[in-house]
């Protein structure tokens, strides 16, 4: 009972229904009319069944019921009433099981008109051209009832006594609308008309299906064929898909090719289906039949197995082959061979023609076993035996040739004993002496070597070879090499530099391979990249390096060669000129570098004009200067003016009430070492207000500083080169006017080494990470316990036990904010080499720290020291910078993270390399520049590189 398409059966959609009955009759005129009326007296109850025993759901527009009828017999309508209690609805369509014994079928004819359109299509239905040849009056007035299946789905949408009607064609498609006439005797005759709705003047197309073959036992591979299918006359510009069960689902998409293949393994009775689709959307489908028998039961394959010699004597090499196995209702689909017979299968292939190579070793006798398996899984298996004798062994033969038998020093002589055998197995090593002293130069399983003669004279070399069961034998080539010493020539470097990448970075390849030597070998070749005079790295080989160049310039990169005398040259050729990356301006030089710091800051009308400033320092007893630059250009620096004097070497600045803020050292002497504050009368920094003590320690005074902001007041953090104390010394105001005592944070005075430290805000906390020197390699965090620092833990947070680096003791650690957590970037020792740490905390409390360790690369600089780190986040990508430096070389460098773990990092960005840079650098941006402030140790230039953030 089709609930959604079927009237009047429909009219109860959604109503509440407890049962439905069935009745007979045979009499159309005890069918009732409507809701509630009774069925005639003629009509007779068979029985109901309950509506909650429906297979299907109402939302699926279907509900299918099961009734059985104990006599059914031709005649009788049947039909259908929905019921709730006592109370009955508009019965269903009637059905019969035909006419009763001498009744004629009646004719079932009718026209619709139109027969095709654009969809929606509204068509009119006309049946009174039916009749009963035996009815009352012969014509149509003997037809009880009219039963107008619209799409031809075999579900009935209208029933009447009617003879028209009309129907909406909603959606483009082919349609077989059918007709169902009964007569007054149960009689019933069918009649249908194609109704094709298209959707702007195209009309579906018309799908064909055709199979081959038809029947068959599985495994039966079938071909189906829609080609004979069309569009509006044409075969052009169709899609198909392919149903090949018959279950309703799609198994292939072959776009415009119209046939398909599908191979069926098990048997049945198959429908399947393919659905043709125009250019427009418009789709028909087509159906065939398909019988496939269930196949025959598999036979085994049949294993055969064949060997080049099943006796001999150890090592004993076999060829098996198992190409002759066959199945005889399929194919080897694999083969396993166990070549001693202890049940494990040695090797496999699935090739079945693949032949199998085994040395056997010992002396035994081996069941050697071929498995094969066929398409459908049976195996089979066949031993052959392997008989395995052992002889006494025989000395091995050395032999050995000599080339060049005579040159200068350093003379290379290549010495090959390839030509040596073992007649029953197999030479595993080859002795060298090459000065005839009894002595072993070089033990070898390789039987060509090259030794390089140093010193001149005449060489007598011994040679012994040793086989695989232990027994040797020598040879002497007296007077085997002669070498001469001329004196020392000059190697002559050649390099040859080609562009492999511009933009940025821009990427050079420098190829020192036609380098050579006239009287020896060259044995270092060292890169100068920026053409400084230093170079940067030291290889042993000419293979050809690449270097990336992160800033603008021209540099003529060097290529220096020296032989195995001591002797060098060098080389240069192309000047590269990169356009893209790091720019470079020196905004001051003083003669002993101090401290930089470098801050984006607000300043101007509620501070919304924003620029860098820089504050910088010379070492003991000088000035703090200040210089700042444009947001959109930070490469235009200011003339420096003064910010305070009586200065020491620490610096740290921050934006304090749109202004920028300094916290600077105070020289040293009775009661004056401490630390300072002053802050500039304006946004920029052109002008700068008194300076004042903010605290003082005696004259040794504060070595390093961290400011910060928390609880909306400016605080930093100090670190005195006496005590070894870190203290916290907070503002008691926004602007800094008036300060509170130093609070005691860490004390490292039993190391006697000042702990390197930087601080941060947690939750508007002050927070300090620091290297606790008392308890080697410790990194501890620590976290006052309120906004003005008043208060800290005795104890800190283990970040890691294992920063084995003095190096931390001079130099402090970047910190930053992710997600709120504490992160830390900073220099640990791993397998005796520098390697940069990034330390993430899991939590605010700092009790769990994700350490990523290693993973930034150091290129370009041989074994060097890492210092001087910043730390920042660009978007939620952690940023650093750091110096990199060894004994004759120093580099400013800068990475960038491509997770926000840290786990994964860009390619390390060397950004000056001129001199001695990278001192005290500090890190900013403002979303669209980076900017970097650093001194260059021998120059004393006070540099600021910038690039955008974009490349």
């Amino acid at each position: 009972i089709n609930i959604a398409d079927l009237s009047p059966i429909g009219t109860n959609f959604g109503r509440r229904v407890e049962k439905y009955n069935v009745y007979r009759t045979l009499s159309i005129a005890d069918l009732p009319a409507g809701n509630a009326e009774p069925v005639g007296s003629g009509a007779e109850l068979l029985g109901s069944v309950a509506h909650a025993e429906a297979e299907g759901t109402a939302s699926q527009g279907q509900l299918r019921f099961s009734f059985v009828l104990d006599n059914a017999a031709p005649g009788w309508f049947y039909f259908v009433r929905p019921a709730d209690g006592n109370t009955e609805g508009t019965p269903s369509n009637i059905v019969s099981f035909g006419a009763q014994g001498g009744n004629l079928s009646p004719v079932a004819s009718f026209t619709a008109d139109p027969t095709s359109g654009d969809a929606p299509l509204t068509v009119g239905f006309d049946a009174s051209g039916s009749s009963d040849p035996d009815g009352t009056n012969g014509d149509i007035s003997d037809i009880v009832q009219f039963q107008w299946d619209f799409e031809g789905d075999g579900i009935v949408d209208e029933s009447s006594n009617s003879p028209t009607t009309q129907h909406t064609y909603l959606q483009p498609g082919q349609f077989e609308a059918t007709l169902v006439v009964f007569d007054s005797g149960a009689g019933f005759a069918v009649s249908s008309v194609a109704i094709t709705a298209g959707q702007a003047g195209n009309l579906p197309p018309t799908a064909v299906l055709s199979l081959q073959p038809v029947s068959g036992q599985a495994p039966l591979p079938v071909q189906f064929d829609a080609s004979a299918s069309t569009d509006d006359g044409g075969a052009g510009n169709l899609t198909f898909e392919w149903d090949f069960n018959g279950d309703g689902l799609f198994d292939l998409n072959s776009g415009s090719e119209p046939t398909a293949q599908r191979q069926f393994n098990t048997g049945g009775e198959f429908s399947p289906l393919v659905r043709v689709t125009d250019a427009f959307g418009l789709s028909a489908t087509a159906t065939a039949s398909l019988s496939v028998a269930d196949p025959l039961p598999n036979e085994s394959p049949s294993a055969v197995l064949s060997a080049d010699q099943t006796i001999g004597n150890a090592p004993l090499s076999v060829e098996f082959d198992p190409s002759a196995s066959s199945d005889p209702d399929g194919s080897i689909a694999a083969t396993e061979m166990d070549f001693d017979g202890d049940g494990n299968f040695d090797d496999f292939s699935l090739d079945p023609l693949e032949k199998y190579t085994h040395i056997y070793e010992t002396a035994g006798n081996f069941n050697a076993t071929l498995r094969v398996s066929d398409d459908r899984g049976a195996q089979s298996a066949i031993v052959l035996l392997i008989q395995v004798s052992e002889i006494g062994n025989q000395a091995p033969q050395p032999s050995f040739t000599v080339q060049p038998q005579s040159g200068n020093v350093p003379l290379e002589v290549e010495f090959d004993a390839s030509a040596s055998t073992d007649p029953d197995g197999t030479i595993v090593s080859y002795a060298w002496d090459f000065n005839n002293d009894g002595l072993i130069d070089d033990n070898s399983t390789d039987p060509v070597l090259q030794h390089t003669f140093v010193d001149a004279g005449q060489f007598t070399v011994r040679l012994t070879v040793t086989d695989n069961e232990g027994k040797s034998s020598s040879i002497t080539d007296f007077n085997a090499v002669e070498v001469s010493d001329p004196g020392n020539q000059s190697p002559t470097a050649v390099l040859s530099i080609q562009v492999t990448q511009s933009g940025f970075p821009t990427v050079i390849s420098l190829d020192p391979s036609a380098s050579s030597d006239p009287d020896g070998s060259i044995s270092k070749y060292e890169y100068d990249f920026d053409g400084d005079g230093d170079f940067e790295i030291s290889v042993g080989s000419d293979a050809v390096q690449e270097y990336p160049y992160f800033r603008i310039g021209t540099f003529t990169p060097v290529l220096r060669v020296t032989d195995n005398d001591g002797a060098s040259s060098t080389d240069s050729d192309i000047a590269v000129q990169p356009d893209q990356g790091w720019s470079t301006v020196t905004v001051d030089t003083v003669a002993d570098p101090g401290d930089t710091s470098v801050a984006f800051v607000s300043s101007g009308i509620n501070g919304l004009t924003k620029r860098f400033v820089v504050c910088y320092t010379e070492d003991p007893g000088s000035t703090l200067r200040s210089s700042n630059a444009p947001a959109i250009l930070p490469t235009s620096w200011t003339v420096p003016v003064q910010a305070a004097g009586n200065c020491r070497t620490g610096v740290s600045l921050i934006e304090v009430d749109d202004a920028p803020a300094a916290f600077f050292t105070l020289e040293g002497g009775t009661d004056v070492g401490g630390v300072g504050y002053v802050r500039a009368l304006d946004g920029k920094g052109n002008s700068w207000g008194t300076p004042q003590t903010v605290a003082t320690f005696g004259a040794a005074g504060a070595q390093r500083l961290s400011a910060v902001i928390s609880g909306g007041n400016p605080g930093v953090l100090s670190c005195s080169s006496s005590s070894l104390l870190i203290r916290f010394i907070g503002a008691t105001d926004s602007t800094g006017s008036a300060f509170s005592s130093p609070v005691n944070v860490f004390n490292n005075a039993s190391s006697g080494f000042i702990p390197g430290m930087r601080g941060l805000v947690v939750n508007d906390r002050p927070a300090v990470l620091h290297f606790n020197d008392s308890n080697f390699g410790d990194l501890e965090y620590r976290a006052a316990s309120s906004s003005d620092g008043s208060s800290w833990p005795a104890n800190g947070q283990v970040v890691s036990s294992e920063v084995q680096s003095s190096n931390q003791r001079y130099v402090g650690a970047a910190t930053k904010l992710s997600n709120g957590f504490p992160m830390v970037a900073y220099e640990e020792i791993i397998d005796n080499s520098s390697q940069v740490v990034l330390a993430i905390a899991l939590n605010q409390q700092g009790s769990a720290w994700l350490l990523g360790k290693g993973q930034v690369d150091l290129p370009f600089l041989d074994d060097p020291v890492l210092s001087d780190f910043n730390l920042e986040l660009l978007g939620d990508l952690p940023v650093i910078s750091f110096r990199m430096r060894n004994l004759s070389n120093s580099a400013l460098a800068f990475a960038i993270a491509e997770d926000p773990t840290g786990l994964v990092w860009g390619p390390t960005e060397i950004i000056d390399g001129e001199g001695r840079p990278g001192k005290s650098c500090s890190l900013v941006h403002n979303g669209t520049h980076y900017v970097i402030s650093q001194f260059d140790e021998n120059s004393g230039e006070m540099r600021i590189s910038t690039r955008p953030t974009s490349l």
